[in-house]
């Protein structure tokens, strides 16, 4: 009798050995580097076992006392796969190190040999969040630092621009929060253990709204003190505006303006804009925060953004310059069209000198003149001469 087939097993996740570099005061997050002051004896010993530059290493965060030994126990957790590019040896046995985050991992087990620390870690993978949800979170996170950033010194006013610049990728927009934000050690730590992006998302945004809370409590238990002298009614509009932007963050309401300029945001950045495509884009979507929600000027701003994300910046068209065909593309303008002999020859001199030159960079022919002439008819026939897609963009009648 034949044997029966066998149960496929489930492939167990490979264990890697790294060495361990416990942090107390800071967090590595994925994708940022930072400079870390290593005093720790453990550490030391591990880089004198490393040395050079470009050793990995995952960095984990210790929240044991700082004067007492390190409970290995303690750092069995979510870590971050980390490289070490550079030393610098401090006066009193201390190290700047610059290390850069690659990844998280999970810390299996970690055990000290040699003097210092090492770990078996394995790869693991982000559970991505509901997209329907991810942009609401955002903005309300957005919109909690715009107020924050009114009543708080250490938080910057540059903040909500940088942040709102990286609303690509969500998970990664979580921890630039928690590291611009200046949360506290534990409270980033508690974000790099939360593998769920969504889960993450919504931790940062208690935080946000607690500490906005917090404030208005504060506030109102203090005596209020009548301003010396009178106000302008610059600064009175000022402090109203503060007033209804920290009101909506409590509140979890979001402003229309900055649900779009994230929408617009996270479009960009997941279309394959080319840099300076995208640069630009940015721009004009930083200039739709401040333009009236129904002004001629933002309904102009939208449109061109919109072209800009539909344009096929990532299609190309072969063959190259020096195969054009000027015959096929003379018989093809015949076929199309009668007369219009001027514009022909301009088209087709500037396809020899294309073809000359062995690209199509240069000045762009551009075909004006009132409708039903034979722009449309003239475009479409060098397309077919040349054998290349027609990519057709409306503009609506607008320059």
């Amino acid at each position: 009798m034949p044997t029966p087939p066998k149960e496929p097993m489930a492939r167990a996740k490979t264990l890697e050995t790294l060495p361990v570099m416990p942090l107390r005061s800071t967090v590595v997050y994925p994708s940022a580097a930072m400079s870390v002051q290593i005093g720790m004896e453990t550490t030391l010993a591990m880089l004198d076992a490393y040395p050079g530059d470009g050793v990995e290493v995952v960095t984990v965060v210790d929240h044991g006392d700082s004067e007492g030994p390190l409970d290995p126990r303690s750092l069995e957790k979510v870590g971050v796969r980390s490289r070490i590019t550079d030393r610098l040896y401090m006066p009193g046995g201390s190290v700047q190190a610059t290390v850069q985050g690659l990844r998280r991992v999970r810390i299996r087990t970690v055990e000290r040999q040699d003097g210092h620390f090492t770990a078996r870690v394995e790869e693991i993978n982000e559970k991505e969040p509901d997209p329907a949800l991810v942009e609401e979170t955002i903005t309300r996170i957005l919109s909690s630092l715009e107020a924050l950033s009114a009543e708080v010194e250490r938080i910057s006013n540059e903040i909500p621009a940088v942040l709102r610049m990286n609303v690509g990728k969500p998970g990664r927009f979580a921890d630039l929060v928690a590291t611009l934000a200046h949360f506290t050690v534990a409270e980033k730590d508690e974000v790099l253990q939360r593998l769920d992006v969504g889960s993450r998302l919504r931790f940062v945004l208690r935080q946000l709204e607690a500490e906005l809370t917090h404030l208005r409590e504060r506030e109102a238990g203090e005596p209020t003190t009548e301003p010396k002298g009178p106000r302008r009614a610059r600064e009175q509009a000022a402090d109203l505006r503060r007033q209804i932007k920290r009101l909506q963050a409590e509140l979890g309401q979001i402003d229309p303006a900055e649900r779009e300029v994230v929408q617009l945001l996270r479009r960009i950045e997941t279309t394959d804009l080319p840099a300076h495509v995208g640069s630009r884009a940015r721009q004009e979507v930083e200039r739709l925060r401040s333009a009236a929600v129904g002004a001629a000027e933002a309904e102009d701003i939208r449109t061109y953004v919109d072209w800009l994300l539909h344009m096929p910046w990532d299609r190309h068209a072969a063959p190259g310059a020096e195969h054009i065909d000027l015959d096929a593309v003379r018989a093809a303008l015949d076929d199309e069209l009668l007369g219009l002999e001027e514009p022909k020859e301009r088209l087709l001199d500037d396809l020899a000198v294309a073809r000359l030159r062995g690209d199509l960079q240069g000045p762009i022919p551009c075909i004006v003149g009132p409708p039903d002439v034979g722009k449309s008819a003239l475009v479409s026939a060098v397309a077919q001469g040349l054998g290349r897609p027609l990519a057709r963009i409306e503009l609506g009648g607008r320059g």
